[in-house]
């Protein structure tokens, strides 16, 4: 209840404000206001006609004229726009911040194996599924900024042409499917999976004619299951989000690692793991493209792709984000050690990244075939349970059961002041919350936005870091002011509606 009242007192004193500082202006000035916040919300020029604009003919604070039109998109307790507004304003706001959103990360597909494989997968997979848990935030109630990263549900689409009928697979429509070149039509939709009842060991590296039934002997060792009912991602039209339903695999879902035969419990390959956003696996397949056998050794080979991309795109630390003070004593001339072991210059990504990439250390990716040959299969990640303690975030050489042990990592930056972060963590879960507690991560959903709707993009980097530049000194004190604020309220509505309100946002106009 504290929480509420605190940001209802926000949003009153902000609404004060603003009135104030439109008393003097004129319809004309709050007219433009108007046409500009509408076009950066929807992507769309305001009609002529529109109440928002005779609203502010009449004096209406256009403050409050643009958050009404932020709000058409609101979801409902159901994740859902309103009735009305699926073809109207309400669905342009929604699709348009989306993509806004989708837009704050560097890597937005995944490249997995083959293009066989990445193709089916992505028929089950939204590519723009990270940014849903940030829409969510804007659009939903009770679903703060801080949720974002630290949920354990994915999320998915809501949308207009989601029918089931054109999205499966099942029994009656494989069945009529007569094509049996793999690479041709529908056949290159269904993930192959391994037989169960075949050995692993002696997977044919064939695949023509194995659509529905392994009778020929180049295809016993695999089948396009019939029983993979599974929905593929929702196309069309964005109208709301909801909990992912999940990708499940059949039972008999192998992963072929070098001989080793491993059946898994693996049943959802939608499953988020541990941290919202940067759990989500398109964004671990997005920005780690280890497949198939890949075990990390803790220190030549882990998941740093990954954790560059959590430093790049929610916290905003363009790597490096450490002082070579931080780090020197990191040095070493070990001959078994990976070369960047010897170098300051490069210790100073590798030791944040690196140790970060800690938490992740178990990941797997998980075939529903072999590959070889072009086979079509579905990939999917999840995270191996860990079996021997230990509470190393990195080694100096590597270590073949490093991937084994307790997914210890160190979330570890200069962050926007200059201050040190270094925090310990012993799993993605852990990762989320300290995330989720930095300056850094409210600061960087502010910068995205700021730059999008005051057209200033602004650099949030150690001011005593080499070849530091101070850049738009008013900007930059502006973006910080509200972004500490938004850290306060975790409301990305009410961080729009401070950007709106801001004397710097109108200002661009020239007047």
């Amino acid at each position: 209840l504290g929480e509420i009242l605190k940001a209802l007192l926000i949003l009153l004193i902000t609404n004060f404000l603003s009135l104030v500082a439109w008393a003097e202006k004129t319809p004309r000035d709050r007219e433009v206001f108007v046409r500009k916040c509408y076009a950066q919300l929807t992507s769309q020029r305001i009609q002529p006609d529109s109440e928002f604009l005779e609203r502010a003919k009449t004096g209406e604070d256009p403050v409050s004229i643009c958050m009404d039109i932020l709000d058409l998109a609101k979801l409902d307790s159901s994740g859902k726009i309103s009735a009305n507004q699926v073809n109207g304003i309400g669905a342009e706001v929604l699709n348009n911040m989306h993509n806004l959103h989708s837009n704050f990360f560097t890597n937005r597909e995944f490249n997995l194996h083959t293009t066989q494989a990445t193709r089916t997968t992505s028929n089950y997979f939204d590519f723009t599924q990270p940014a849903y848990y940030i829409t969510k935030s804007l659009f939903a109630d009770n679903w703060t900024y801080d949720k974002a990263i630290t949920t354990e549900t994915s999320l998915q689409a809501i949308r207009t042409n989601n029918n089931p009928d054109q999205l499966i697979w099942n029994s009656t429509n494989r069945r009529t499917c007569a094509e049996t070149d793999q690479s041709k039509g529908c056949a290159r939709l269904i993930p192959k999976f391994y037989n169960p009842n075949s050995p692993v060991s002696n997977v044919a590296a064939s695949g023509l004619n194995c659509l529905s039934n392994p009778s020929p002997a180049s295809c016993r060792q695999y089948k396009a299951m019939m029983d993979f009912n599974n929905l593929f991602a929702p196309t069309g039209k964005l109208i709301g989000i909801q909990n992912h339903p999940g990708v499940i695999a059949p039972h008999g879902f192998f992963q072929f690692q070098g001989g080793e035969q491993l059946v898994t419990d693996h049943k959802n390959g939608a499953k988020n793991l541990g941290a919202g956003i940067i759990g989500d696996p398109v964004f671990v397949m997005s920005n780690d493209t280890n497949v198939g056998g890949y075990k990390a050794n803790g220190a030549s080979s882990v998941p740093r792709s990954w954790a560059k991309a959590v430093y790049e795109d929610v916290l905003c630390r363009q790597l490096p984000a450490l002082r070579p003070s931080d780090v020197g004593f990191l040095q070493t001339d070990n001959p078994q050690a990976p070369s960047f072991r010897n170098s300051t210059s490069c210790l100073r990504c590798h030791s944040g990244m690196d140790q970060t990439a800690g938490v992740i250390r178990n990941l797997q990716y998980l075939y529903s075939s072999s590959v070889r040959s072009g086979h079509y299969a579905f990939i999917s990640v999840r995270l191996r349970p860990w079996t021997i303690s230990s509470n190393e975030a990195w080694r100096e050489t590597n270590d073949s059961s490093w991937y084994q042990k307790t997914p210890f990592g160190r979330l570890l930056y200069r962050d926007y002041e200059g201050k040190l972060i270094h925090q310990s963590v012993n799993n993605m879960q852990q990762l989320g919350k300290a995330i989720s507690e930095t300056d850094d991560y409210y600061l960087c959903a502010a910068k995205n936005y700021y730059r999008h709707f005051v057209n200033v993009d602004l650099a949030l980097a150690d001011p005593k870091s080499p070849n530091y530049v101070e850049d738009a000194k008013e900007h930059k004190e502006e973006l910080i002011r509200i972004g500490l604020k938004f850290k306060e309220h975790k409301s990305l509505r009410l961080l729009i509606e401070d950007i709106f309100a801001s004397k710097l946002y109108f200002a661009r106009e020239g007047n």
